[in-house]
């Protein structure tokens, strides 16, 4: 009777690493996703919590809208055909929305405009010609004629921030 050997080589599945630039936040966060792994990587797959898929790429761009936590997972063969994955995940802040809320957008010269910042939880105005206030509800004094730009700059417990502007109009008494 005569024996044989066979040698079977078993590969294990590709340990893939992801990387990235900046994975946390505000709102239209971009970044780059990047896939490694000491087996050569072939029938890559990135899968995105959108629904979105690219393929056959090392690196991805990608940019969030939306608040929330958003995974992606990243799947491909070694040269042996075996799969391996690795999932990854970027947390995008909400960004706020400033709005100026103002007792009146006309007024005389000499009259006060109550004013009111919505959107954020820290306010800094910039009252173009006059002043600037750290309330987010200041009042203000127009002491002469002209069209005035009031600045609200607004951010968020995230550092998330956004701005607006609007005009009021004073005339003379």
């Amino acid at each position: 009777s005569a024996t044989s050997t066979v040698n079977i080589f078993v590969s294990s599945q590709p340990n893939i690493n992801i990387t990235s630039g900046p994975n946390t936040g505000c709102a239209n966060l971009c970044t780059t996703f990047t896939c490694s792994s000491t087996s050569s990587l072939q029938n890559i797959v990135w899968q995105f919590s959108s629904g979105n898929s690219v393929f056959n790429v090392l690196s991805v761009p990608a940019c969030y809208t939306v608040a929330g936590i958003h995974s992606l997972t990243v799947s491909a063969t070694n040269q042996y055909g075996c799969l391996g994955s690795s999932t990854y995940t970027a947390e995008v802040y909400p960004k706020p929305i400033a709005q100026i809320i103002s007792s009146s957008t006309t007024a005389c010269a000499g009259s006060s405009i109550n004013f009111m910042g919505t959107g954020g939880n820290s306010y800094f105005w910039d009252f173009v010609g006059i002043g600037t206030s750290n309330s987010s509800n200041p009042t203000v004094v127009f002491p002469f004629n002209g069209t005035y730009n009031i600045l609200l700059f607004t951010s968020n417990t995230y550092g998330c921030s956004d701005t607006i502007a609007k005009q009021i109009q004073i005339f003379a008494k």
